[in-house]
C-alpha cells in the first residue's frame, strides 16, 4: 500500500501494487493530475521505468518498478 492506500496520490519507496496494470494506471493518473507527460525508459518482464518527459526542466520525477513473483 501507499499513502492512505491510494496509489494515485504520491509514490513512495517500497510501495507495492497487485499487478502491472495497477502500476500503469497509477503512473498515468499521477502524470495527468500534475499535467505532465511521461515516457517509458524501460519495460520488460522484471522492471518498468518511467520518467517525466520534461525531466531537468522543473519536472524531476522518475519511477522504477521491479516485479516480484508471488
Amino acid at each position: 500500500g501507499g499513502p492512505d492506500d491510494d496509489p494515485t496520490a504520491e509514490f513512495e519507496v517500497g510501495q507495492q501494487f497487485e499487478n502491472k496494470e495497477e502500476v500503469l494506471m497509477a503512473v498515468k493518473t499521477y502524470s495527468m493530475r500534475r499535467a505532465v507527460q511521461f515516457k517509458i525508459l524501460e519495460s520488460d518482464q522484471l522492471k518498468y521505468v518511467v520518467q517525466c518527459s520534461e525531466f531537468g526542466n522543473g519536472c524531476e520525477w522518475n519511477i522504477r518498478v521491479s516485479y516480484r513473483r508471488k
